[in-house]
């Protein structure tokens, strides 16, 4: 746990911070929730065009397309090849009564064997891209974003350094992030300014108007940058 004393000096600076330059807050990540959440419909016969529509934005395609990083491009060639099997990985990978680290590597796993199994039928596809926890956190925090959040592990180590935690490991467990990344989120809620504040700025965007963890993750942002 860090210092709630040092959080606070760093969450004053944070309300600060989000006054002077509202564009700190993701505007991408609060549309792509709301597009996921309008889209997404695991039982829907084709399940190629629903996964194309709900992981799509006006704004940026970052999350899941970059430099020699094309996650979605290969769930949807798995999908075009074995889309029940890609379809039960989700059901297993939202099922909330399981353990999330065991979801995210099971993901992964299967993600594994269809690469193996349709080598020769897709010789292009030299990666999944599903390797690490980014593209199953996504999908997570889109799905149930009041409970995850896009991983940013690294600025998150480092975030808890800066907040005087202790005994903060190297590698930070993906679920110990979502798990502090929801305490961090209630804390920075508890601040009525900071809440108009994103009131304000949501208010000229479409957004997912439901609840998100994404302030804890402008909040990260925010303390890895400054």
């Amino acid at each position: 746990m860090f210092n709630k004393k040092t959080f606070d000096h760093f969450q004053l600076k944070f309300r600060e911070a989000i006054d002077q330059k509202p564009e700190l807050m993701d505007e991408l990540l609060w549309e792509v929730t709301r597009n996921f959440q309008e889209n997404w419909d695991l039982e829907v016969l084709d399940f190629a065009a629903m996964y194309d529509r709900s992981l799509e934005s006006r704004i940026s395609r970052r999350l899941w397309k970059g430099v020699d990083y094309y996650p979605k491009e290969a769930l949807a060639a798995f999908i075009a090849k074995d889309k029940e099997i890609v379809r039960v990985m989700f059901r297993d990978l939202f099922d909330e009564k399981r353990d999330v680290i065991g979801r995210v590597s099971r993901f992964s796993f299967h993600c594994d064997q269809l690469l193996d199994s349709h080598r020769r039928d897709l010789p292009d596809l030299l990666d999944h891209y599903h390797g690490d926890e980014r593209m199953p956190g996504l999908y997570l925090a889109l799905r149930y974003p009041d409970l995850y959040v896009y991983p940013e592990l690294e600025l998150f180590r480092r975030c808890m350094i800066k907040l005087d935690a202790r005994n903060v490991p190297s590698v930070i467990p993906v679920d110990t992030y979502f798990k502090m990344m929801r305490t961090i989120d209630k804390f920075l809620m508890m601040d009525e300014h900071l809440v108009r504040a994103y009131e304000k700025r949501l208010a000229d965007i479409p957004h997912f108007e439901g609840k998100t963890l994404l302030p804890a993750l402008d909040f990260i942002r925010w303390m890895s940058a400054s």
